[in-house]
């Protein structure tokens, strides 16, 4: 991979938490092996974790 798709993949990456981060509602996503990926402020909230 190179330093343009390296930049863009992150790029999509920070927009993407931007968007989950300022949802009301719980977020948690994880890849398709079950490694917990994002979580959001919200779902640190409802399941009384530490964000």
């Amino acid at each position: 991979m190179d330093f343009s798709n390296s930049y863009q993949n992150i790029h999509h990456q920070k927009r993407q938490q931007l968007i989950f981060n300022s949802l009301s509602d719980a977020v948690l996503i994880e890849t398709k092996d079950r490694t917990i990926e994002f979580v959001n402020h919200s779902f640190c909230e409802l399941f009384k974790l530490k964000s």
